[in-house]
């Protein structure tokens, strides 16, 4: 089992949609457990909150816990920050992982039409197109686009360095067992374009902002990788 790979996997997780005027997300912070094949292996945070002129922070933590801690005696934090303008736009995104160190930064120039990529301190610029994101922010434009009652969505994404296109299409509504009680959620499933022997769901809540509850990985490799709301805060 590679933790590591595990934690970035569900940190992951077009604006072809109409515009909206203002976003129908709100602040929160909701806490998840990670497990793997069943077995709790980490804790995840993923928090909102909205600063000075319309500005937004959306940050993820994410810690081993029990015995996996002892083997991986480190953490991962994702920072996206973003203002509204018709809607989502970046302005920047960051991934440090301690333990075994790696730092990523992005930069967002809209009026250049560039994005300033950073990994280890070894910069470089890619073109733009419009609606680009970073893969912590996928999160919350697809719960822009379910509000907006989109059931097929793709999404570009400045990944790894590349502009990449994120697919996911409305499977059904579901009633979802959490710690939290049974949660009506919406289940979407990711679809990797030429790639096989992996599958990924994720499951929102319309109830609570299309906030996600749940995420599925399966992997050939990696057997099943998990993320459930264990709590949240909404403000």
């Amino acid at each position: 089992m590679n933790l590591l790979k595990i934690l970035f996997s569900l940190c992951l997780l077009s604006f072809n949609a109409a515009v909206q005027a203002s976003p129908s997300f709100k602040p929160f912070s909701a806490q998840y457990d990670v497990l793997h094949d069943g077995e709790r292996v980490a804790v995840t945070t993923l928090t909102l909150t909205r600063g000075d002129e319309d500005v937004w922070l959306y940050s993820s933590k994410s810690e081993a816990v029990g015995w996996v801690s002892f083997l991986f005696d480190g953490k991962i934090t994702e920072q996206s920050i973003f203002n509204w303008d018709n809607g989502m736009r970046i302005l920047s995104y960051r991934y440090d992982r301690s333990g075994k160190e790696k730092h990523i930064k992005l930069k967002f120039d809209w009026q250049k039409m560039k994005v300033t990529n950073d990994i280890n301190g070894d910069p470089w610029e890619m073109d733009l197109s419009p609606g680009t994101l970073d893969k912590l922010s996928i999160n919350l434009a697809l719960a822009e686009r379910l509000s907006s009652g989109q059931t097929s969505i793709s999404l570009p994404v400045a990944d790894g360095g590349r502009l990449k296109t994120y697919d996911f299409n409305k499977v059904r509504e579901e009633r979802v067992d959490t710690p939290m009680g049974k949660i009506k959620a919406i289940k979407i499933s990711r679809n990797k374009r030429g790639r096989t022997g992996r599958q990924t769901w994720l499951w929102l809540a319309p109830e609570l902002n299309n906030i996600i509850i749940k995420i599925e990985k399966h992997d050939d490799d990696d057997g099943l990788l998990s993320m459930m709301i264990t709590s949240l805060k909404q403000k």
